[in-house]
């Protein structure tokens, strides 16, 4: 008798998936040396990538309230043939 294969069948679930992340996380012992340069380096990346974000979201606060106005904004002058100077 042949087998058939359910290919349907996800036995790779999401509690396979919690289970790999947990045994990632699992705390070994690290034999590591960080010196002062690694972790300025380390510092400074944490620094720029705070005010990058902070820059990024300001810019698209102003990008949004730029979009509000612009329905409300009045429009220039129209050019119907008559002149402000009086002549």
């Amino acid at each position: 008798m042949k087998r058939i294969v359910d290919c349907n069948k996800n036995w790779l679930g999401p509690q396979a998936f919690f289970l790999m992340a947990l045994l990632a996380c699992w705390p070994l012992d690290a034999a590591a040396y960080l010196d002062p340069g690694t972790g300025s380096l380390m510092l400074q990346a944490i620094v720029a990538g705070i005010f990058a974000g902070l820059f990024a979201i300001k810019r698209y606060i102003f990008m949004f309230i730029a979009l509000l106005k612009k329905p409300f904004q009045k429009r220039g002058p129209s050019n119907s043939g008559t002149s402000t100077d009086g002549k």
